[in-house]
């Protein structure tokens, strides 16, 4: 039981560490950084950068926008 509690300690506290490099990578990413620099800092994979970053990414759409067609008056009684 010892082996397997301490076992899961260090797999959370891996985790955690990635998750923390995860986000220390998305504010490099805000202040411009290149992929590159954040990987070589962060100890993170270019694609395990990129995931978080798509993740957070917020994208508009490319179609313009049309209003509803108007619609037609109530016929009056």
């Amino acid at each position: 039981i010892d082996t397997a509690r301490r076992e899961g300690v260090e797999e959370g506290r891996a985790e955690g560490d990635i998750l923390r490099a995860k986000k220390v990578a998305l504010k490099m990413l805000a202040k411009g950084m290149p992929y590159e620099v954040i990987s070589e800092v962060t100890d993170l994979s270019v694609p395990q950068i990129e995931s978080p970053a798509n993740d957070n990414k917020v994208c508009e759409t490319t179609a313009e926008y049309q209003s509803e067609k108007p619609r037609k008056k109530a016929k009056a009684k």
